[in-house]
């Protein structure tokens, strides 16, 4: 053999070695596709009732607060690999037993798209009727979910009000330029958390540096008209609704200052308005309260007696309080036309009575309290630890297994707090 023949003879072992790893290689990719496509094909068998999705892959699952509520997480995609939902497994652990769920969620988190009950640990699991009839009622529900039967009739339904646009989170402060002429000064404080008002606070800091008018108005040394309830339970009513339905707008606020839809607010509130409204629009702009208190303080003290004001206690309201009398009170109804070194501003009055704007006198001073920081944390009820005011759909449940709705609904805002918390 020459040396010619033994080039020929490497040269072939190397090219049928290249040839082998080709193949081998190209084996390897299509045995893997086929892999892939048969585990994607087990996944539709599988999961293609509740989201059809061109791809689902697997989402590993972070530890959390949640121990082993949340079983298993997968993203769906569509043909371009755009997210078109997740796809979670959900535990429940009740007196009954293990409750095993499993739902589709819309791809922003805040829609069921599909549920369905898996095998369960339940003593006394519902008839498939009553399953299929709750999971009609959260199917295409925007989550989190609560039950109605819960609540009164006048807390119901959050979610038909939508949040205003173009909130920034944070704290929002706003105050009357003037001390009125009883020797207060109006401010108002909103909270914003996910672009949802959260809180209000409405008081006003007394010039003296003494109780604010909340805490007085409790204690009875600020009163009000025959028959009409004191500042803090008034104002209670009013900054409640407002959290509720999230637009100042939808409050009716008529041009003479007064409101109808908010029972037991019988005082002006026009103020109110015009210092939430300030607050609103501080929110859109995202000038926090930090930002509006160095701007606007041009004293001290006043910063401090609205700030650091006692904060009158709710619970100790009495019936003879509510009850008292003061011709003062009365005259501070009219205080509008007192403060004419503002300027007026108008707004035509809607005649729908969900959206009628209000006309405003800038320079009215109103009766109006405060609803307090601590204690307006308490004020919104929760349901699995979320907020009354987080609820986007409330449901009626199943009868005759309401027991078994509950259950069902705390593993939906299981999977709401989850995606909420650790996905998106």
């Amino acid at each position: 053999m020459n040396r010619s023949d033994a080039r020929k003879i490497v040269f072939s072992a190397i090219i049928m070695l290249l040839l082998s790893l080709f193949v081998l290689i190209t084996s390897a990719l299509l045995a893997n596709h086929t892999r892939q496509e048969k585990i994607q094909y087990n996944y539709r068998l599988d999961m293609g009732h509740l989201i059809d999705a061109d791809n689902y892959e697997y989402f590993e699952i972070r530890e959390s607060g949640y121990g082993d509520s949340v079983r298993d997480l997968f993203v769906a995609y569509d043909t371009n690999r755009k997210v078109i939902g997740y796809i979670l497994t959900v535990t429940v652990t009740t007196d009954e037993g293990i409750l095993a769920s499993r739902m589709a969620i819309s791809e922003t988190g805040d829609r069921l798209i599909a549920i369905e009950v898996l095998d369960s640990e339940i003593i006394s699991l519902p008839s498939q009727d009553i399953i299929e009839e709750l999971i009609s009622q959260l199917q295409g529900a925007r989550i989190p979910v609560a039950l109605q039967r819960e609540y009164e009739d006048e807390e119901l339904i959050y979610s038909e009000y939508p949040s205003v646009e173009g909130l920034n989170d944070g704290v929002f402060y706003a105050e009357n330029i003037d001390f009125d002429s009883s020797g207060y000064k109006d401010y108002v404080e909103l909270i914003v958390k996910n672009g949802r008002i959260i809180s209000v606070v409405w008081d006003a800091a007394a010039k003296d540096g003494g109780k604010n008018r909340a805490q007085s108005s409790v204690d009875g040394e600020y009163k009000m008209p025959e028959g009409q309830q004191i500042w803090a339970v008034q104002s209670y009513a009013m900054s409640n609704m407002l959290v509720k339905v999230q637009d100042l707008d939808k409050l009716a606020i008529k041009s003479d200052g007064y409101t109808e839809i908010v029972d037991g607010v019988e005082m002006k509130v026009n103020v109110f308005y015009r210092l939430a409204k300030e607050c609103v629009d501080n929110s859109k702009n995202n000038i926090t309260k930090e930002s509006t208190v160095e701007e606007t303080s041009t004293d001290e003290s006043f910063s401090d007696s609205g700030e650091n004001a006692p904060v009158p206690e709710i619970s100790e309201v009495s019936v003879a309080d509510e009850s008292e009398v003061s011709e003062a009170a009365e005259s501070e109804n009219d205080l509008d036309s007192e403060q004419s070194m503002h300027e007026s501003q108008s707004q035509t009055e809607s005649t729908s009575s969900e959206t009628t704007t209000v006309e405003m006198d800038m320079g009215g001073v109103e009766d109006g309290v405060v609803v307090p920081g601590e204690m307006g944390d308490n004020l919104i009820e929760s349901v699995d630890g979320l907020p009354l005011s987080e609820i986007r759909t409330q449901i009626l449940g199943v009868d005759t297994a309401m027991a078994f709705s509950d259950t069902l609904v705390s593993a939906v805002n299981t999977a709401y707090k989850y995606m909420r918390d650790y996905v998106l």
